[in-house]
């Protein structure tokens, strides 16, 4: 369904948004997937969910309620299937509903390098030698409840092939969670989402160089790879590297010099809603500027339901695959800087009718010169 017309020239077509180059081995770039690390992104995926104990620690719930806490019912599914139009499904199981007691104390495991990470997930994986934990497409540690834990929460992963990773005796395993705690709140499956988003090939996209809360500033509560307090998902630009949208939901403004456009919402089920501009070589670029409607954020500490929740505009952001996790991969360019103690960072960054979006770093400029519903009607001129 075509849902753009072209007001500047005779003709408008499809063109598919071409994977970004990164111009070089990147890890966790929004490039081409890393086959060596992640084979795919769409279809049946399961996670495995392991549960551990430390000495003296006692444990007032059983594996199965943690389990339902942190997945929190069927809302961590529900959420991969609504986001990936249905091109992927998460299943959560527990192989075995035991607490298995570890050697060592929480405070002497931690994930802060990879070395330590790995070696906590192996110790996790030995308690469990009847578990061909191949049989997962990820594994999931969840510690007993401790009020004082240094161990965190982190994403783990590396090469198919390291010779160095996780062995298990069925087999090698590169790709897993560990959660930092075992005391969850309703939202927590978020943070889940977060680190699974990243066993998926995502990056963070807040700023590790930064060491204040305003590291997520850089796309705010509007990506989900950037803020968990706030976010509810992942922007147009990870489910486009995913290969989760529809060919006939995006668009790629390759040989267009202007174009007038109707954007749809995510959560519709046709309709024109991300068009990508190309900053430099258009055949093989490496950034992009994205246009989509807003998604909805949530007020911090709140679930989402609709007609509770800010977010209402056109957004607007660049894509550079040259940059790697926590190195600024994707930029919000909001209308406004301004910060909320309700919904986090760059929460005024959509912008409405009557607005327009120039800047130095952008090939392009954008005017909302429309509404029709929930749809807007945008105009887009090349520099």
């Amino acid at each position: 369904m075509l849902t753009f017309t072209n007001a500047f020239q005779d003709k408008a077509e499809y063109i598919a948004i071409p994977e970004l180059d990164p111009k070089g081995d990147v890890q966790l770039s929004l490039g081409p997937i890393d086959k060596r690390i992640q084979e795919r992104s769409t279809g049946h995926f399961t996670s495995a969910l392991v549960f551990i104990n430390f000495p003296g620690i006692v444990n007032e719930k059983t594996p199965q309620v943690v389990a339902s806490e942190l997945t929190a019912g069927d809302k961590a599914s529900n959420w991969f299937k609504k986001q990936s139009f249905g091109r992927m499904s998460m299943e959560f199981v527990t192989p075995v509903a035991e607490w298995r007691t570890m050697s060592k104390q929480p405070g002497e495991y931690h994930s802060r390098t990879s070395e330590a990470h790995r070696d906590l997930i192996q110790e996790a994986l030995n308690l469990f030698p009847e578990t061909n934990f191949t049989k997962y497409d990820y594994v999931i540690v969840v510690p007993a409840n401790q009020q004082d834990f240094k161990m965190g929460t982190a994403c783990y992963s590396e090469y198919l092939d390291y010779k160095d990773g996780i062995q298990t005796k069925h087999g090698s395993i590169n790709l897993g969670v560990s959660m930092g705690t075992s005391h969850f709140t309703p939202l927590s499956y978020y943070t889940l989402i977060h680190e699974l988003g990243h066993c998926l090939s995502l990056p963070d996209t807040y700023d590790t160089s930064i060491r204040d809360l305003s590291h997520r500033a850089v796309a705010g509560a509007w990506d989900l790879m950037c803020d968990v307090g706030s976010g509810v998902n992942f922007l147009g630009f990870h489910r486009q590297h995913l290969g989760w949208i529809p060919d006939d939901r995006k668009h790629y403004m390759k040989n267009e010099t202007a174009l007038e456009a109707v954007l749809t919402p995510y959560s519709e089920s046709e309709g024109l809603s991300m068009i990508a501009i190309p900053l430099n070589d258009t055949e093989n670029p490496s950034k992009v500027f994205v246009i989509e409607l807003a998604l909805p954020i949530r007020e911090a500490g709140k679930e989402l339901h609709d007609g509770q929740n800010y977010g209402e505009g056109i957004l607007i952001y660049s894509v550079d695959a040259t940059l790697g996790s926590g190195r600024r991969p994707l930029v919000v360019y909001p209308k406004s800087t301004k910060y909320s103690e309700v919904y986090s960072y760059t929460y005024e960054a959509p912008f409405l009718v009557g607005d327009s979006f120039e800047h130095n770093d952008a090939p392009m400029k954008v005017e909302v010169i429309g509404k029709e519903g929930k749809n807007y009607k945008i105009r887009i001129t090349k520099k």
